[in-house]
């Protein structure tokens, strides 16, 4: 029996978390069912997306930049973007209502761009429909945020098809599954240990730190903080923060920090490690160590499960609705009409 938040909604959302190993199997059962992706004579990818659909999209960015693809793959989290000759776009949303995404469909259309629309329904699959454009569908039912690590597995499944690393692809995400397995173990063994840490993020002002390669992990840290328990949070990317940010932390009381470590870096890197603890010395640290020979699916994978879980336990002993982002949906409110006017 997993822990328990005690809101009914927050249950749904932790156990749908929960099963986060079993939504990255789903994925690549679901990518390797599709229709194959053809990228002859395409030179860069760009994914299209906002909020989790695009950071699906970094997660595979960043998996595929440490496989040395030939083609480039970019991330654009806005409705604008750049047009270039032999490239792919792919409009990713979720929910299938995205107006970021559906206006970036419309100069897509006008430009007559080469694209796909990956999405669970909603009105982009109907555009996908009228306009005879490869639509790959994934599962419904899925609270949005909540679908990150199916989604990165569903997509990057049928990109590593696509470019040739499919089995490399599979083999990592399989790795990972029986990893995320085990730390749930140890969660459900160390469940008061997993609470009072959730209590720290509450009583402190969170920060995630890491190195560059861990960009995406950093970024869904303070996603899942800002949506999850409604409260700010903060991340810091090495090298650059021990330059500048580091110098105000350690001035900042109250700090908990989430110090993600991954055993594949150098050892310049690791000393960048060091520094922070040291430096930061008075902050609650919490530390998040990888254990990775290279850059892998684990690398980004574990730490994102660990985050994912605390936030919500977080969010539960706070005693917030994990699910309900009004804000959010007054931003989605405002965009449909811009969209209706385009």
């Amino acid at each position: 029996m997993f822990i328990e938040p005690k809101n009914k909604v927050n249950r749904e959302i932790f156990e749908m978390t929960f099963n986060f190993p079993e939504l990255i199997a789903d994925g690549i059962k679901d990518g390797s069912q599709v229709e194959s992706l053809n990228l002859k004579n395409i030179k860069r990818i760009y994914h299209i997306g906002v909020g989790t659909s695009g950071l699906v999209g970094e997660y595979v960015q960043y998996y595929f930049s440490n496989l040395n693809a030939n083609t480039d793959f970019i991330v654009i989290k806005n409705h604008d973007f750049p047009i270039k000759e032999k490239s792919l776009y792919i409009l990713y949303t979720y929910s299938g209502t995205t107006y970021e995404v559906m206006i970036a469909l419309k100069k897509i259309l006008k430009a007559n761009l080469k694209c796909i629309i990956i999405s669970s329904n909603g009105v982009i699959e109907e555009e996908a429909k009228k306009q005879n454009i490869i639509f790959y569908k994934m599962k419904e039912g899925l609270e949005s945020r909540a679908h990150l690590p199916y989604g990165i597995a569903f997509t990057s499944t049928i990109l590593s098809e696509a470019l040739g690393y499919r089995d490399k692809n599979e083999e990592d995400l399989k790795e990972s599954i029986s990893i995320l397995r085990n730390i749930r173990s140890k969660i459900l063994k160390e469940k008061e240990e997993w609470l009072k840490l959730a209590k720290s993020i509450l009583e402190n002002l969170p920060m995630a730190i890491g190195d560059s390669a861990l960009y995406p992990v950093l970024k869904r840290f303070q996603n899942q903080i800002a949506e999850n328990v409604k409260a700010p949070a903060l991340f810091g990317i090495l090298p650059d923060m021990n330059h500048n940010l580091l110098v105000a932390l350690k001035r900042t009381t109250n700090l908990f920090i989430t110090l993600i470590r991954r055993n594949s870096a150098d050892n310049i890197v690791k000393a960048y490690y060091e520094i922070v603890q040291k430096t930061l010395s008075d902050a609650t640290i919490m530390p998040i160590d990888i254990n990775d020979d290279k850059h892998c699916w684990n690398t980004l994978l574990y730490p994102t499960y660990v985050i994912d879980v605390l936030s919500i336990l977080a969010g539960d002993l706070k005693g917030v609705d994990v699910r309900a982002i009004p804000e959010v949906s007054n931003v989605k409110k405002t965009l449909a009409k811009i969209y209706e006017e385009i």
